[in-house]
């Protein structure tokens, strides 16, 4: 009678801890799926953040304040009619497009 107890308590004791076991997994689950997000979400702030500071033709475009402060031109606009007019006597460089190899800041604008 003493050993079928002693069963009988350990199978509580077994089912009490898949219990507990089954409820830390799922806290430890949703504990990764908020980090995930926090990431994620972090990512993408980096990311948006990144293309701020490019300085590349999409960053320029529908960003007069960029084009101002790095070229002294008021406008988008201005500075492609202004580059496709200088565009055809500028060097090639074969890594770079010609927008980014004379937008470089360490770059000249050599004709």
């Amino acid at each position: 009678m003493l050993l079928q107890e002693e069963v009988v308590s350990l199978k509580k004791e077994k089912a009490d801890l898949l219990e507990r076991a089954e409820r830390i997994e799922k806290d430890l689950r949703d504990e990764h799926s908020k980090d995930f997000n926090l990431m994620s979400k972090k990512v993408e702030s980096l990311k948006h953040e990144i293309k701020d500071l490019s300085l590349n033709e999409d960053s320029f475009k529908g960003t007069n304040s960029k084009v101002l402060f790095y070229t002294g031109l008021s406008t988008w606009s201005l500075l492609e009619v202004l580059f496709e007019y200088v565009k055809p006597n500028l060097k090639q460089s074969s890594v770079l497009t010609p927008f980014q190899h004379h937008t470089d800041a360490n770059a000249s604008w050599s004709l």
